[in-house]
């Protein structure tokens, strides 16, 4: 058993001690993946391709899990780049559990920013994060890149059907009478 001056020699040398140094710069055509969750918490990304409300909790949002913190080759990242973040449980003590913190992380210029966040204890953080990944998957796909009305037209369909999965059967009855009315609208204009 060491002597009390021993341990407090060796608690001056750990705080005095120098960190590892951290690699804060990605090797080239690399980028590096965000980590905003504490140093041993339990933490994960996924790289989110779709959302899919019909699932479960985080299961709703469909991708490849990465480590937080890690490297992503940049010709890896689609133009849609889209990452979901679990930064880890952020307090609470005892029987209190706390709030886990989740970021949604857009891939912009070269860097990812973030887009939003939410903390809850159970899953209500997926109806607060899901429609705007879903936004941004949508957005980012290119809708000025769209050069013929097929191509409008199918990309539309595709966000209204995306839309429409998230709805009860008569609030898509709902929303159908509305975009049958908004097009109706447009057409008389003609």
């Amino acid at each position: 058993m060491a002597s009390p001056a021993h341990r407090r020699e060796e608690l001056e040398a750990h705080l005095t001690a120098k960190p590892p140094e951290a690699r804060a710069i990605a090797p080239e055509g690399t980028v590096r993946l965000p980590h905003s969750g504490r140093r041993g918490a339990l933490t994960w990304l996924k790289l989110v391709e779709s959302v899919d409300l019909s699932k479960p909790a985080g299961f709703a949002f469909e991708g490849r899990v990465l480590r937080p913190g890690g490297e992503l080759a940049i010709a890896e990242i689609p133009a849609a780049a889209v990452l979901l973040e679990c930064a880890g449980i952020q307090g609470g003590r005892g029987h209190n559990r706390g709030e886990c913190l989740y970021i949604l992380w857009r891939w912009d210029r070269g860097d990812w920013r973030e887009a939003a966040r939410a903390q809850s204890v159970g899953a209500e953080w997926v109806q607060d994060l899901a429609p705007i990944a879903q936004r941004l998957l949508s957005v980012r796909k290119g809708m000025a890149l769209a050069v013929d009305a097929e191509t409008v037209a199918m990309r539309v369909i595709e966000v209204l059907e995306s839309g429409l999965k998230q709805l009860t059967e008569k609030g898509k009855g709902e929303a159908l009478g509305i975009i049958h009315d908004q097009i109706l609208g447009r057409l008389s204009r003609f």
